[in-house]
C-alpha cells in the first residue's frame, strides 16, 4: 500500500523558520564583552567576544571608558540569529559574595534584565567568577561537587575551594595575590616591552621560544628571581619590579619565560603549601589559564602527579559569556527557587 504525504510549500516554509529555543550569557569584563548561547542540550550556537580597545602604550581602561565600549559592542556583536530566548543569564558582579561590585557589570546585567523582559524570559543574575568556573566546569563535563579552582585573570589570581551546588558554584578564598594579579605582571611587562595592552598573548608566544633549559635556570640564579610566599597569599609586584630592571639586558623571550615560570612556581608552591589538593582536582580558569607555556609548566610538575588538573581550550579559559548561558540552561531545567 502506498502512502502519500502532500507537504505544501507552506508547510517547508513554516519549517524553515523554526526557530532554535536558546539559553542566553551576558558578560562584561574590564577586558571583554560577551555574548553566548546554548541550546537545550548544552551545544554552543554562537559565542562572541569583542576585547576592549586600549590606546597603545595605556595598561587598562577607566571604568566609565570601558561602560562606555560595551554599550557600543554590544550595537554590533552578534549578527541577526533565529533563535528563542529561554532565559537570560548575566554577570552583575565579580563574585558571588556580599559588597562584590564593579561599574562594568552594570552594562551586561542591565542589558540581560532588558533581554529578558522585551521577549518574557526569565532573568538569572550570575557573577563573573562563576561564569569563569561554570564555562570550564560544563565545557569538559565534569561531574564532581567540590574541588579547587584557580582564578588566573588580569584582575584575579586566586586559589579557591569550590563546591557545586544546582547552577550556582560557592568559593572560600585559601590564597590569593597580596598586590598585583597574574595578568597584571604580564600585562605591565608586555607594555614595557613596547607590545599593546592586554599583553598576555604575546608574553605566550614569546615564552614559547625558549627551549635552552639549563641557560634559563641560571638566569634565575644570577638574577635571584625568586617566588614571595606569604602566610595566606603572594606577591608579584617584586617580581615584576626586578624583571622590569633586566629587559635591556635580557631578550623579551627571556624575560616573557622567567614571568610565566614563576607565575606557575608560586601558584604550585601556594598550593602544595594549602596542603589540599591531595584526592582533589583543580580547575584552572580565567585568561591567564590559556597560556600555553603556563600549562605546560603545571602539567608537568612533579607535585601534582596524582592530582587530576583541569584545563579548557584558551576560548573557554579566557572571558567569554558561556559560562552563563550554561548556567541558565541549568537554572530552567532544574526549577530552581531563587536565593
Amino acid at each position: 500500500m502506498k502512502i502519500h504525504i502532500n507537504l505544501s510549500m507552506d508547510f517547508w516554509g513554516k519549517l524553515s523558520k523554526m526557530k532554535t529555543k536558546v539559553y542566553l550569557g551576558l558578560d562584561t569584563s574590564c577586558y571583554s564583552t560577551s555574548i553566548a548561547a546554548v541550546d537545550m542540550n548544552k551545544n554552543i550556537i554562537f559565542n562572541k567576544t569583542i576585547l576592549l580597545d586600549v590606546k597603545a602604550g595605556e595598561k587598562g581602561l577607566r571604568q566609565s571608558d570601558a561602560i562606555f565600549k560595551h554599550i557600543k559592542n554590544f550595537a554590533t556583536i552578534v549578527d541577526k540569529q533565529n533563535i528563542e530566548i529561554l532565559a537570560v543569564c548575566a554577570s552583575q558582579k565579580p563574585r558571588d559574595v556580599k559588597d562584590s561590585y564593579m561599574p562594568v557589570f552594570m552594562v551586561s546585567d542591565s542589558i540581560g534584565l532588558l533581554i529578558a523582559n522585551l521577549v518574557g524570559a526569565k532573568y538569572i543574575p550570575y557573577s563573573h567568577q562563576e561564569n569563569h568556573i561554570s564555562a570550564v566546569y560544563n565545557h569538559l563535563n565534569l561531574n564532581q561537587d567540590n574541588f579547587l579552582g584557580v582564578h588566573l585573570s588580569g584582575g584575579t589570581t586566586e586559589i579557591l575551594k569550590c563546591s557545586k551546588h544546582d547552577y550556582k558554584y560557592s568559593t572560600d578564598i585559601i590564597s590569593a595575590t597580596m598586590d598585583i594579579s597574574a595578568g597584571q605582571l604580564l600585562d605591565r611587562l608586555a607594555v614595557s616591552m613596547g607590545y599593546s595592552f592586554p599583553g598576555g598573548k604575546y608574553i605566550d608566544d614569546l615564552a614559547s621560544k625558549v627551549s635552552n633549559v639549563k641557560e634559563l635556570s641560571e638566569i634565575k640564579k644570577r638574577i635571584n628571581l625568586n617566588i614571595s610566599l606569604k602566610e595566606y597569599g603572594f606577591h608579584f609586584s617584586g617580581i615584576e619590579t626586578k624583571l622590569k630592571k633586566y629587559i635591556d639586558i635580557y631578550s623579551n623571550e627571556v624575560i616573557s619565560k622567567l614571568a610565566i615560570d614563576i607565575i606557575g612556581e608560586t601558584l604550585v608552591q601556594s598550593i602544595k603549601k594549602m596542603n589540599c589538593y591531595i584526592d582533589s582536582s583543580i580547575i584552572f580558569f580565567g585568561g591567564v589559564a590559556s597560556s600555553k607555556v603556563l600549562r605546560e609548566y603545571i602539567l608537568n610538575n612533579e607535585t601534582f602527579i596524582n592530582t587530576t588538573i583541569h584545563f579548557a581550550p584558551s576560548y573557554i579559559s579566557s572571558d567569554n559569556a558561556l559560562g552563563c548561558a550554561f548556567a541558565a540552561n541549568e537554572y530552567m531545567k532544574g526549577n530552581y527557587n531563587e536565593n
